[in-house]
């Protein structure tokens, strides 16, 4: 019986350095879920940014509020991660000094737990939980506990624990929303002014569809104003200039035939004068026709 007793301790201080260093990869793998939130974070952020800056306000909304649930979700993560430090602590005291059988159960009932919290957030995860704990629980039910008087607990929840656990949950939830900066509260006065009446607008047509396209006065008028100074009506060939053809087809596509200049330039990133340039192109090669 002794014998069984001595031979048995080294088997549950095998089970708790298994468990310690698997508890160790759910935290590096937290640690890298963190990262890769934080960097699609900031993307959203500058797009955010972006939205508001063209004048996009229900798209600049959309966006926020995906921040938004970002850093709930990263909070969670804080949260989860220092529970696994909390554990992995708890068990590396255990394997150090002789413990009793209650602070075997209240332990291992509280790796379960924060166990269940990872793999609310990892799913993927969960089968490799479900083993770490039945081998834990198995070594638990074999190992007989000596009679000895028990130790005072190492580890205590105390006040004093718990507030530093409360302080270090503060702090690393301050260090997310510092990392993470806030998305705009509202949007500037200009944004949400009402939008200029659109001028009138002519007609041109796309000759594969034969459908109408519509495009500002003013568009009509440079035109012929370059033809009529003898300026080239559209810059010399780049490897660029396919592409951008291209989306102006685009842009007339997805805007039922209807072209605002300054809308197109602003949205393509171009000039107005690129613009009619490449309108004079498509013009030329047939791709448009432009009726006066």
């Amino acid at each position: 019986m002794i014998k069984e007793a001595f031979r048995q301790q080294p088997l549950l201080k095998e089970a708790i350095s298994q468990s310690i260093r698997e508890l160790g990869k759910y935290y590096s793998r937290l640690e890298l879920l963190t990262l890769k939130m934080r960097r699609r974070s900031d993307e959203l952020l500058r797009t955010c940014k972006l939205s508001i800056k063209n004048g996009r306000k229900e798209r600049a909304i959309i966006y926020a509020n995906e921040i938004a649930e970002i850093r709930k979700f990263l909070t969670t993560v804080s949260r989860t991660q220092i529970a696994l430090e909390q554990a992995i602590l708890r068990l590396e005291t255990i394997r150090e000094v002789c413990p009793t059988l209650e602070e075997l159960k209240s332990l291992i009932s509280d790796v379960g737990g924060v166990l269940s919290s990872v793999a609310e957030i990892m799913p993927s995860a969960y089968p490799e939980f479900t083993k770490l704990k039945n081998v834990v629980n198995s070594i638990l039910e074999s190992t007989q506990i000596s009679a000895t008087p028990p130790m005072e607990p190492v580890v205590t929840s105390g006040p004093s624990a718990k507030a530093i656990i409360e302080e270090a949950t503060y702090l690393l939830e301050e260090d997310v929303r510092r990392k993470i900066p806030e998305p705009p509260r509202s949007l500037p006065p200009e944004i949400i002014t009402d939008p200029p009446t659109l001028p009138i607008k002519e007609k041109i047509a796309i000759t594969s569809t034969g459908s109408e396209v519509s495009i500002p006065s003013e568009v009509a008028n440079l035109r012929q104003g370059k033809k009529r100074s003898g300026e080239p009506s559209y810059s010399s060939n780049d490897e660029y200039t396919p592409l951008l053809m291209e989306l102006i087809l685009d842009y007339l596509e997805r805007n039922n035939g209807e072209l605002d200049l300054d809308e197109c330039s602003k949205e393509l990133n171009m000039s107005k004068e690129r613009v009619l340039e490449l309108l004079e192109r498509l013009s030329v090669e047939g791709k448009i026709k432009i009726e006066q």
